[in-house]
């Protein structure tokens, strides 16, 4: 699916951005400088992407409006926000990621370009050739990177806590069927896959745990998604045996009735 990116902003030096990054990259833009024309164009369906900036009036609405699009009308969001603003009431109206002020051309990118490549996966489950799985790798770990880098340039590593995981793993290979080859790993795995957590009282610079020579399951040093659970919830100072939520009558936990902290990882 092509990217065409339909941009809600009256700052010049932004658009200005947006435009050499679109260049770059060959998206198809339009600018537009309300909510309300902003609302009446995103109602063809065309634009796959859109760029709030969260200085201009009824931005939120805008976003929320955006997210509640159904099926493949529903655009990836972004929020723009400068000094100053929270970034939680962008992740809150529902944008899928945020662009700092003044905008930097490299972090555009970086998003412009993960966006693309999340666009053209192929959800299905085909096989990958390992050149672009390399790709998306090197694109998300420059996002990771760049996020890092700001919150450490701004003081705020130490007091956020960065967590880069997903639902499941990938097994190394891909089960087709009889009779025919093997392919690139495709298949769900829960038994052994990788979280990366940075800032936010966790230990820098080291790797806790590995999987098998096969690659399939945790083998030496394995955290239960519990524990994931339990160490997340302590660096945000809350204790995962007395965070409970009541339903149908009972007490539940996020950890449920197991989890550890996993003091190995924590600075």
């Amino acid at each position: 699916m092509k990217l065409n990116a339909l941009v809600m902003s009256r700052s010049h030096s932004s658009v200005r951005t947006l435009v050499a990054a679109f260049a770059e990259l060959g998206i198809e833009y339009q600018v537009s400088p309300s909510a309300s024309e902003t609302m009446e164009t995103l109602a063809t369906g065309y634009h796959s992407a859109l760029i709030v900036d969260f200085d201009l009036p009824h931005a939120i609405q805008v976003i929320k409006m955006a997210r509640m699009a159904s099926g493949k009308r529903r655009p990836v969001l972004f929020g723009m926000v400068g000094a100053g603003k929270s970034i939680g009431d962008v992740f809150q109206a529902g944008a899928n990621f945020v662009l700092y002020k003044p905008l930097d051309l490299q972090q555009v990118l970086h998003s412009l370009r993960a966006t693309q490549g999340f666009m053209r996966e192929d959800r299905r489950g085909s096989s990958r050739k390992k050149s672009e799985s390399l790709a998306y790798l090197q694109l998300s770990s420059g996002n990771t990177a760049a996020l890092v880098q700001d919150l450490t340039r701004r003081g705020l590593l130490q007091e956020t806590l960065v967590v880069v995981g997903s639902e499941f793993g990938r097994t190394p290979v891909l089960d087709i069927g009889s009779f025919r080859a093997l392919a690139n790993g495709r298949d769900h795995n829960p038994y052994g896959y990788t979280t990366l957590l940075a800032g936010g009282g966790v230990k820098a610079g080291m790797t806790y745990g590995s999987t098998d020579d096969f690659g399939f399951k945790a083998a030496e040093n394995p955290v239960h998604v519990h524990d994931l659970h339990a160490t997340m919830l302590h660096l945000l100072g809350l204790n995962h045996e007395k965070l409970t939520y009541r339903y149908s009558g009972r007490d539940f936990r996020l950890t449920d009735v197991a989890g550890s902290v996993v003091k190995e990882i924590l600075a």
